[in-house]
């Protein structure tokens, strides 16, 4: 897995790097931003590769968008009672979270 990450790191630097000591003037802008995509895409491949590689990120992240679509992301089913921890009561409290109505 860290050879991977390596890989794609490696992988997609490079164009921009070597575009950059090769051409400082810009002189070919096509050539530059397609570079510059490759570079700012590393970002996205390191979620890919841990979701990809992991089954517990996976789950995690299945069970986030999930909540994010069901539009309940972040807010308490039944409001506060025995059963929640301290910190929900007190978030609660403070009205950080908003009782689902739903």
């Amino acid at each position: 897995m860290i050879g991977v990450i390596c890989l794609s790191y490696i992988v997609l630097n490079f164009p921009a790097t070597f575009v950059k000591m090769v051409d400082p003037g810009s002189n070919y802008v096509w050539l530059s931003y397609a570079s510059k995509f490759l570079y700012f895409s590393k970002y996205s491949a390191n979620f890919l590769i841990y979701c990809a590689s992991n089954a517990q990120y996976r789950e995690a992240y299945l069970l986030f968008l999930k909540e994010v679509l069901l539009g309940r992301c972040g807010t308490s089913r039944q409001g506060p009672g025995e059963g929640d921890t301290p910190n929900v009561q007190v978030a609660y409290m403070a009205g950080r979270i908003v009782p689902y109505s739903g």
